[in-house]
């Protein structure tokens, strides 16, 4: 997991080198906050990383066949209910190209 609490390093190497002697002489933390600083419980944290990493599986585990087909049917309507261009309407803007490059090259055109 990525830590996004710490600061960005700046991309100028004068403004890096800066920063580098800041962290070195303690004006700046060179490292996000704590669970404990930011008060939330240890103990919840580990937990709740460790349900994040189990989780799938066991709901999978729980899930009755009928159950996870239905959601695999749900997902695949939902991928699928976005508008999408009819063959046709391709194979034509497709022709209409091709006959284009003909008269193109026909001319003297390069294509």
């Amino acid at each position: 997991m990525v830590d996004h609490t710490r600061k960005k390093r700046p991309r100028d190497p004068n403004q890096l080198g800066k920063m580098i002697v800041d962290i070195s002489v303690g004006e700046v933390e060179d490292r996000g906050p704590t669970a404990e600083e930011q008060g939330k419980d240890p103990a919840a944290v580990s937990l709740g990383r460790r349900g994040g990493l189990a989780g799938g599986r066991a709901r999978a585990r729980v899930l009755s066949r009928a159950e996870r087909r239905d959601i695999a049917k749900k997902a695949a309507q939902a991928r699928w209910k976005r508008d999408r261009e009819p063959a046709v309407d391709v194979l034509e803007k497709w022709e209409r190209r091709e006959s284009v490059r003909r008269v193109m090259a026909s001319e003297g055109w390069h294509t």
